[in-house]
């Protein structure tokens, strides 16, 4: 096994989050993946295609705050690190998804609350097609044209985006989708502008631009190899 452990400052305490570990086979393929409590194991074919991948129910929360907090709780479960168990930061997994709420406090009484949602299966099967591309990852399903490009993801009943490409292989058109009232209903038609094969503008199905980009001159080089970058004027 390879391991990567992670500390504090000074080399102690450990940082739960950061404790890795990792077991491969004999051809390269990832067997095994721990972190702290979280172990994932992962299987593959003979073709080296990943197959299955599955997990324990625990893992380790961890996160940052902008200034020193006095109280940190995630779920309403204190959430302050310490270096013995019962490690008070590691949650329980649901198998699909499961919510995070993290709310923090500082010594001025001042309060943040973030809630996050994660799709986390206790296990994933994965299917692919005669020319190695992925169909199925047990929850999303992948469609291609004949140039092995990506023109459909979607998830059954629920959401889908369709892609149109160009003989120059450049993505020009999206469209998403919402399964409603039995079929699927178009929410948002993009298309991309482009200049060669850098895309400059996204419009809507009206033809109207949405997004715009601007390119800048690529950074010269110096003789001696340094790029250099371009000043840019100051008013005074």
């Amino acid at each position: 096994m390879q391991t990567a452990r992670g500390k504090e400052s000074g080399g102690s305490p450990n940082r739960l989050h950061e404790q890795l570990g990792y077991v491969y086979d004999p051809a390269g393929n990832l067997n095994c993946r721990t972190n702290n409590d979280l172990v994932q194991t992962f299987a593959v074919n003979n073709l080296n295609e990943l197959t299955t991948a599955s997990r324990t129910t625990n893992m380790t929360v961890a996160g940052t705050t902008t200034s020193p907090a006095t109280n940190v709780t995630v779920n309403a479960v204190d959430a302050s690190a310490t270096p013995t168990p019962p490690c008070p930061n590691q949650r329980g997994l649901v198998d699909g998804n499961n919510t995070f709420t993290a709310i923090a406090q500082d010594a001025y009484g001042r309060r943040d609350t973030n809630t996050s949602i994660c799709y986390l299966p206790t296990s994933i099967s994965f299917s692919y097609d005669s020319n190695g591309n992925l169909t199925s990852d047990g929850h999303r399903c992948f469609a291609y044209d004949d140039e092995n490009q990506l023109v459909s993801v979607w998830v059954t009943n629920t959401w889908r985006s369709d892609f149109v490409y160009d003989g120059k292989m450049r993505r020009r058109i999206r469209r998403e989708y919402v399964w409603q009232s039995g079929a699927w209903s178009l929410r948002l038609k993009c298309a991309m502008c482009t200049d060669g094969n850098l895309v400059l503008q996204e419009r809507d199905a009206n033809n109207l631009p949405v997004v715009t980009y601007t390119r800048g001159p690529r950074p010269q080089r110096h003789p001696g190899g340094c790029r250099r970058h371009r000043r840019l004027a100051r008013p005074y």
